[in-house]
């Protein structure tokens, strides 16, 4: 198991879009990691909280806070099957988060259907499903094993927090696809298929950083 709590005082300048902001903030980060491999993990799970507090009174010029959270947890169903559960949710408290700190929704890894960061909003909300069949096991001077993979998922970004019950129509999506573990890292192939006729092919190679 690895457990970590990180707490850091923070001040930087953002330059993004419109916005050139001074911006002081305290940032805590606990993460609780049991996954029995990286990156296809057979059994196990992680925990992500991270909590952000802007405030003018560090000395920034802005003011807003934003909790997120990221649980998965896998099963093994048989030897070769895996079947994963993704619960993803954040709030910025009805702070109104600045558009370089709000919550992004689409890619692979965040929300299928839709392309790489494509929505943003305040709040966030992310149910996701994962089946995994272990193919083939690669060559050892290549790396482990070849996957098939079936990913679903449901949920959406609001503005308000009051939008999560007054205005609840999440959007979906899922994507059939293959992954490998290899020597330079993870390499991903999915197609997908999202709400509104969305089609959308993903292709990663190697570690994010």
């Amino acid at each position: 198991m690895d457990a970590s709590l990180k707490a850091t005082i923070e001040e930087e300048t953002t330059s993004l879009l419109d916005f050139d902001e001074n911006v002081s903030s305290i940032f805590v980060r606990t993460r609780i990691d049991r996954q029995d491999t990286y990156p296809f993990p057979h059994s196990g799970g992680l925990v992500e909280i991270d909590f952000y507090w802007a405030s003018q009174d560090f000395g920034g010029e802005v003011d807003f806070s934003k909790l997120s959270f990221n649980w998965d947890r896998y099963f093994p169903i048989a030897k070769k099957h895996t079947f994963g559960i993704r619960l993803q949710g954040g709030t910025d408290f009805n702070t109104e988060l600045p558009a370089y700190n709000q919550f992004l929704l689409g890619g692979r890894d965040s929300f299928v259907g839709y392309k790489a960061e494509e929505i943003r909003g305040n709040n966030l909300g992310i149910l996701g499903l994962e089946y995994r069949y272990q193919l083939l096991k690669m060559p050892a001077p290549i790396g482990g094993s070849m996957f098939f993979t079936l990913i679903g998922n449901a949920g959406d970004v609001w503005e308000k927090i009051s939008d999560v019950t007054e205005d609840f129509s999440p959007r979906y999506g899922g994507s059939a696809g293959i992954g490998v573990d290899t020597f330079l890292g993870p390499v991903t192939a999915d197609f997908s298929m999202g709400d509104e006729g969305r089609y959308i092919f993903y292709l990663s190679i190697g570690k994010k950083f």
